[in-house]
């Protein structure tokens, strides 16, 4: 993986880490915060996947 990419998932769960400390979410509601990081590194992944091709090919 790309090391800039690396660096946005540690900063992205930090800022999640933080968010959750600061908010003291109730359960559920951390769930959907899991939830939503969880889809947000999947995009970033094919997001990023699909860049590296077409950066490859061109």
């Amino acid at each position: 993986m790309p090391s800039f990419f690396v660096k946005y998932i540690i900063e992205r769960f930090i800022g999640w880490a933080c968010y959750i400390l600061n908010n003291k979410k109730t359960l559920h509601e951390f769930d959907m915060v899991i939830f939503n990081l969880m889809l947000e590194i999947l995009i970033g992944t094919f997001y990023t996947a699909c860049v590296g091709e077409i950066v490859n090919e061109a």
